[in-house]
């Protein structure tokens, strides 16, 4: 065999090893609004704030900045929802469907939210929302969380189902 014809069959194997070919991606998704009231911004890193109405879409990477007597109601693509109470401060972390598979990660800056999550289809499906190093992850539930960074204090009230928490290395049912 020639050392070129070598080269011409390991070539391609060494591509494939320094870059595979990628599994199916999970297709990004937005949240869209369906209730605004009172003044709610939409930040995305280097755009200008947009004021929130109902039917606005946003998509992961968006920052949700309720004023002070302003609340929200955001659907997601499965249909759960995310009420953002008065002076909250919410960034959509992650927004993405798989097939069966959601994966919805938040990150709770201050204030409070009230989340409605549908089961989810998978075991692999996420729906967890960060707050003052706390993750509390979801399977179909409703809860409340109230995070306030001046006293690092994190409020959870489960309304309906079972929410697990991880912090500090422990994880809390």
């Amino acid at each position: 065999m020639r050392p070129y014809s070598v080269l011409a069959f390991l070539l391609p194997l060494f591509l494939l090893a320094v870059h595979p070919i990628p599994a199916a991606a999970a297709a990004k998704t937005s949240a869209i609004f369906t209730s605004v009231k009172g003044k709610v911004e939409i930040r995305r890193r280097g755009k200008k704030s947009a004021r929130a109405s109902q039917g606005t879409k946003v998509s992961a990477g968006a920052r949700i900045v309720a004023a002070r007597g302003a609340e929200a109601v955001l659907q997601l693509s499965d249909g759960s929802e995310i009420t953002v109470h008065s002076g909250t401060d919410l960034t959509l972390s992650r927004l993405e469907t798989d097939k069966k598979d959601n994966f919805m990660e938040f990150k709770l800056w201050a204030g409070k939210l009230l989340a409605k999550v549908r089961k989810l289809a998978t075991s692999r499906s996420t729906f967890e929302v960060e707050a003052g190093g706390v993750v509390c992850g979801v399977r179909g539930t409703e809860y409340s969380l109230d995070y306030d960074p001046g006293h690092d204090k994190l409020d959870l009230e489960v309304l309906d189902g079972t929410v697990w928490t991880k912090a500090g290395g422990e994880t809390l049912t």
